[in-house]
């Protein structure tokens, strides 16, 4: 049994842990606040972060639509990706028609001002056994799709033909300038047929040089 001196001091501890206990239980509710108001300004810190990322995204595709494209950028992205897109898997047979430059402006069928400009390509499977090259139209009709949805094209899916051994497929550039590509791969040669023409755009018809005085 316990001697009173021993009953004493345990009710002093006691008494000295009450005394403690609610000084230790506004410590803990107080860090869970500080914590709960952390974990709500932090939430509001990302939500502003989110609006402003989302903000950008809406506005940057505006700001680049209110400029004015010219028939010269156009025609270059068009070059660039064309010649990206035929040459990025070897093929025997290559030929390219670049008609990017100014000799192959095209003012028919465009408003005032305006013209187009072209680059078509095509080029052969490695194989001449038409089982073969049906096989490679099948697979190589996802690689070059891939290739040109990199190169910032969608596919207009009402604008196609697809079936084993040949496809037609239309793809759109996705921001300005305007630019259309018609990827064609069928079993007989030539194997793969690329055709892109931009957008009717502004452009800057070359100055007449003056008639020599013959006085």
């Amino acid at each position: 049994m316990r001697t009173s001196a021993q009953r004493s001091d345990l009710r002093l501890r006691l008494s000295r842990l009450r005394l403690r206990l609610p000084g230790r239980a506004a410590t803990v509710g107080s860090s869970r606040a500080d914590q709960r108001a952390g974990r709500v300004a932090g939430g509001r810190l990302h939500r502003r972060v989110w609006v402003a990322l989302a903000l950008w995204l809406a506005l940057t595709p505006a700001a680049a639509c209110d400029r004015e494209h010219t028939l010269e950028e156009a025609a270059r992205i068009l070059a660039e990706d064309g010649r990206g897109v035929m040459t990025f898997d070897p093929r025997e047979n290559l030929r390219i028609t670049d008609e990017t430059g100014p000799a192959g402006t095209d003012p028919s069928r465009c408003p005032t001002g305006t013209a187009r400009r072209s680059f078509r390509a095509s080029g052969d499977f490695q194989t001449t056994d038409p089982a073969g090259a049906a096989t490679m139209v099948d697979h190589s009709r996802l690689m070059y799709g891939l290739a040109l949805i990199g190169r910032a094209y969608q596919e207009d899916d009402a604008a196609g033909l697809t079936h084993h051994g040949r496809s037609i497929r239309v793809f759109r550039r996705l921001f300005p300038p305007g630019i259309t590509i018609t990827l064609a791969l069928e079993a007989a040669r030539p194997n793969v047929e690329l055709a892109g023409v931009t957008d009717c755009l502004p452009y800057r018809p070359p100055a007449e040089s003056p008639t020599p005085s013959i006085y």
